[in-house]
């Protein structure tokens, strides 16, 4: 399922117990929309782009330390994400 706004996001942050997480907050309830672009551009697929989106998501949620810049770490993630999800469909 596509989250289609940044409240909805927010939302899914509050029920899922991420308030003290100012920082991880705000990583999450940005916009996903130029992390799907730029998944989508590598992966040519929507739906894998957003399991690569999904994927960083989860690891940064569960990550014990946020990164100094989650908003980066997401970027760089989902790129390499996206990188090895595309050698793994290529063999």
């Amino acid at each position: 399922a596509r989250v289609e706004s940044r409240r909805d996001h927010a939302d899914l942050v509050v029920h899922t117990g991420g308030g003290g997480r100012r920082e991880l907050e705000a990583a999450l309830a940005a916009d996903p929309a130029g992390l799907l672009r730029h998944a989508e551009r590598i992966l040519g697929s929507h739906d894998l782009a957003w399991d690569a989106v999904q994927d960083a998501y989860l690891s940064l949620w569960l990550a014990p330390e946020l990164p100094a810049d989650p908003r980066r770490w997401l970027l760089r993630t989902v790129h390499h994400r996206s990188l090895h999800a595309r050698r793994t469909l290529s063999r």
